[in-house]
């Protein structure tokens, strides 16, 4: 038996459920860097701390949007 043989895989997948849609961004130097910071300081990767920016946008957005039909 060789060590590749014996090493356990991980058994969590890099993305949640029914995440297969990538979306690829560009952004500035400076961005990247604090993207980059920010994954680092959460101990996430670059595409989860991503993907949780995003989410947390459209839910800004949506909030936003509720709101502005109410007045």
């Amino acid at each position: 038996m060789n060590t590749a043989e014996t090493i356990a895989h991980p058994t969590t997948q890099r993305a949640p459920k029914g995440c297969n849609c990538p979306v690829m961004t560009h952004v500035t130097q400076h961005e990247r860097k604090r993207l980059d910071a920010l994954a680092n300081e959460q101990q996430r990767s670059l595409s989860a701390t991503t993907r949780l920016l995003v989410l947390k946008g459209l839910a800004q957005l949506d909030a936003e949007a509720g709101h502005a039909g109410r007045s």
